[in-house]
């Protein structure tokens, strides 16, 4: 019995090899089809936010200087809150010291994921003869237990997609030393409070700005236990590095507060 052999000027293949190359084709192209798709399943969609790059808005409120620069604009129901952040991977705060509880006109781009909202800050501007309701101080909401990510929220409301998880930790973490405000992303499994499935702006336990290094936490799954805090309707949690402990692979709870520089 002698092979099948086509050679390219012929008018027809033979049928025999005609037919191995058909089947052949078609099974390649349904392997090509079900890896395409379970691809595109396996995918992790990208996160509803939203940066207006290159576009800028004109905003008036009351400046919020401490403990982190936030924007409290009226409403018709209750003032919405913007944190406030500066260009490049820079915090805001150098740019409305002094001003806290001022009535302020920023010029800024919109940044938003869900229910948080921040403005990339462009220029500042007093308002006079404006009188608005004293901003309350922090007052506490009880203690804590949150399951989440730390993560710099800049990129995590929506300048970066995706703004947290590994592949976003060397970025989150040069972002943070530059002062951005940390936020801790709460899972949907949180242990905390009902409902409380949103971010929150962490803080030490005297609610001052968290300056302690937080590069070997952000951007891994995470456990704190503190304080739940708020100003207006701004919210934060109180912690130490102590009190957050990282759960990865399965693991039991990593305390990391020895690995802090």
């Amino acid at each position: 019995m002698q092979d099948e052999f086509y050679i390219g000027y012929e008018a027809e293949m033979p049928r025999g090899l005609d037919s191995r190359i058909r089947r052949t084709a078609a099974a390649v192209l349904l392997i090509a089809l079900v890896v395409s798709s379970m691809l595109v399943f396996a995918h992790r969609r990208s996160a509803d936010a939203t940066f207006e790059y290159g576009r800028e808005r004109v905003f008036e409120g009351r400046l919020i200087e401490f403990p982190y620069p936030a924007l409290l604009v009226s409403g018709a129901h209750a003032p919405t809150s913007y944190w406030l952040v500066g260009p490049g991977k820079h915090g805001a705060a150098g740019l409305v010291a002094g001003r806290d509880g001022a009535i302020v006109r920023i010029t800024g781009s919109l940044i938003e994921r869900e229910h948080d909202h921040m403005i990339e800050l462009r220029s500042l501007a007093m308002v006079t003869g404006v009188t608005l309701p004293a901003v309350e101080p922090l007052r506490s909401l009880g203690p804590i237990v949150l399951s989440g990510e730390i993560v710099d929220s800049k990129c995590h409301l929506g300048v970066m997609k995706p703004g947290e998880g590994p592949t976003h930790r060397d970025c989150a973490v040069r972002c943070l030393l530059g002062r951005i405000t940390p936020m801790v992303a709460a899972s949907s499994k949180a242990p905390g409070p009902k409902g409380l499935h949103g971010r929150l702006a962490l803080v030490d336990p005297a609610g001052r700005a968290f300056d302690a290094p937080l590069d070997a936490l952000v951007g891994r799954p995470v456990v704190i236990r503190g304080e739940l805090l708020s100003r207006g309707p701004l919210r934060f949690l109180a912690t130490t590095p102590a009190a957050i402990q990282v759960q990865e692979n399965g693991a039991s709870f990593l305390n990391v507060a020895s690995t802090q520089r």
